[in-house]
């Protein structure tokens, strides 16, 4: 494959994965919103599991093709047990590893910051 389609196919993969990034916070703060309705009904209880779930999926969509704000997303996601994830130390860690390896400063910040982490 000449360089050429090879910087354009990447340049695709970032656009496409940030953009699958916007869709997943975008549900994620309907989630938030959805949590914050006073009178939470079956219906209701049914949307927030929606947007939770479509918010999840969006963000391993993106952390999987390789976006740095995806995975530190879902890093933290992890650590701290939102959007209807269980608090989960070693997967937490996998993706904030994987964020920090591409420089992102917040995910190196955290892993620094986890005693777990500490070498």
């Amino acid at each position: 494959m000449p360089l050429h389609h090879h910087i354009r196919s990447n340049a695709f993969m970032v656009s496409e994965a940030q953009s699958t990034y916007h869709r997943a916070t975008a549900y994620e703060h309907l989630a938030i919103n959805q949590q914050y309705s006073v009178a939470i009904g079956h219906t209701l209880n049914h949307q927030l599991h929606h947007y939770q779930r479509n918010a999840i999926w969006f963000l391993l969509r993106s952390a999987l093709k390789g976006y740095s704000r995806a995975q530190y997303k879902l890093g933290m996601l992890y650590l701290h047990g939102h959007l209807g994830l269980d608090s989960n130390t070693l997967k937490a860690q996998k993706w904030l590893v994987l964020a920090a390896n591409q420089g992102h400063p917040e995910a190196q910040d955290q892993l620094n910051a986890l005693p777990f982490f500490r070498q």
